[in-house]
């Protein structure tokens, strides 16, 4: 309800709200997607959320995806130049710790989520024929150092 720009940038927080509504999006879209990967035995549902023009922008997700990542490298890219600007066109901090922060601000829920889809969920346990299908597609016993590394994404699945 209050602004949190400083003075002069009011008019970017629209952007951030956008940030919020693509990030609930995205939400809703990977959880209606993983439902429609697992075993369904009510196929009447999912018929009936394919009628449905709501489904539409869950349909939509992986569009408000690349939104998110162009807000989200817009106001990254406009903080480092404001802080460019106040430091007479000098990086306000060296690249590496550019870099290391970056990493220090996503490395502990990036891992803690790994971690508990590859190890914990399969030890609470899950109904249906399929259930344990989901640790066996899963590569992370093999590639977990890619995982911790992030580079994963550039390691081909097997």
């Amino acid at each position: 309800m209050k602004p949190r720009a400083k003075q002069g940038d009011e008019e970017l927080e629209v952007f951030n709200g956008l940030r919020v509504i693509c990030c609930t999006l995205i939400v809703l879209g990977n959880t209606y997607f993983y439902i429609l990967r697992s075993p369904l035995q009510n196929l009447e549902a999912v018929e009936q959320w394919l009628k449905s023009g709501f489904f539409g922008i869950v349909l939509s997700a992986d569009l408000i995806v690349d939104v998110f990542f162009w807000l989200s490298a817009f106001l990254g890219s406009y903080q480092l130049l404001t802080l460019m600007k106040l430091n007479d066109g000098m990086f306000p901090c060296s690249k590496k710790m550019l870099i290391l922060s970056r990493f220090v601000r996503l490395a502990p829920l990036y891992y803690t989520i790994f971690f508990f889809f590859w190890q914990v969920s399969v030890i609470w346990g899950g109904e249906g024929p399929l259930f344990f299908e989901y640790t066996k597609m899963s590569s992370c016993s093999s590639n977990w150092p890619w995982h911790l590394l992030f580079v994963n994404n550039l390691i081909p699945w097997r």
